[in-house]
């Protein structure tokens, strides 16, 4: 019960926002996961006094996954390497505390000033789009418990997406009564990607939320199209970092009939750079 435990006492720095991605937040190995939200927590430092923290949850492991490193273990079949060091004990007992001791696997570290609590947590089922959420939410909730405990409870809550981090959002909410913003980024809904079971949870999401943000017209457009009654959601685009204001990116050019484009984005497939290549 979140209602019993004692935060440490801290000075207050006026509002407390905690912020909830849906991927993780600047990972060591992926210093991209989070950027949008690492922007505007940049942006909220440089002009306000509120406090700022992040809660950031990952995935790892399942049972079907450890039980059969397990087998494979004890018949002396290599394992996957991320276990590769552990013995048919360390396995089982690895299992044990994934199922019953989820505050093992949550830590907190601090990054420029956030206060950014990891949790990592278990598929409960094989990795699947319509049931990683059972597994996401739990893992959020013992980070959210570590969160509060070391650092106090957030006044308002903004939550990047409504899978997972609004379901999250959603379940704090009821359960505290701190309330949430939701900003959706997801090109998911473009793509139809969104599994057909969860439609109804973000649904519930959505209407629960105190605010709604998307970050384009044409995205608050589909999710009219896929969610109904969608109106209420504003327009907010992603925070660019400085360095677009500050540096004059682009407009060097040799001679006035001279034009430059151009395209910032990941070297990823789904970024289609090799098709805007191709087009020019």
């Amino acid at each position: 019960n979140l209602n019993r435990q004692k935060p440490a006492v801290r000075p207050k720095k006026g509002l407390h926002i905690l912020v909830i991605p849906s991927e993780e937040f600047i990972p060591i190995d992926s210093p991209l996961a989070g950027i949008f939200q690492y922007h505007q927590l940049r942006a909220l430092a440089a002009t306000t006094n509120f406090q700022l923290g992040v809660v950031s949850v990952r995935l790892s492991l399942s049972v079907w996954m450890l039980l059969r490193m397990v087998i494979r273990r004890t018949l002396g079949f290599p394992v996957a390497p991320e276990v590769s060091g552990k013995s048919s004990w360390e396995l089982l007992q690895l299992l044990f505390d994934k199922l019953v001791c989820p505050e093992k696997f949550v830590s907190e570290r601090d990054l420029e000033g956030f206060s950014v609590v990891d949790a990592e947590g278990f598929y409960f089922l094989p990795p699947s789009p319509k049931f990683d959420y059972i597994g996401w939410v739990r893992a959020g909730m013992c980070g959210f418990r570590k969160y509060v405990h070391k650092f106090g409870q957030p006044d308002i809550i903004h939550a990047h997406n409504a899978l997972h981090a609004g379901l999250l959002a959603d379940v704090i909410q009821r359960e505290t009564h701190i309330p949430f913003v939701l900003t959706e980024h997801s090109s998911y809904y473009h793509q139809d990607l969104i599994p057909r079971n969860l439609i109804r949870k973000v649904r519930k999401v959505v209407d629960a939320a105190h605010s709604m943000i998307v970050v384009s017209p044409a995205l608050k457009a589909t999710m009219i199209e896929k969610l109904g009654d969608f109106d209420r959601a504003e327009v907010v685009p992603n925070v660019l970092p400085e360095n677009f204001e500050n540096e004059e990116i682009g407009r060097q050019v040799d001679t006035e009939n001279e034009f430059r484009f151009l395209c910032v984005g990941n070297f990823l497939p789904i970024k289609g750079q090799e098709t805007l290549i191709e087009a020019f």
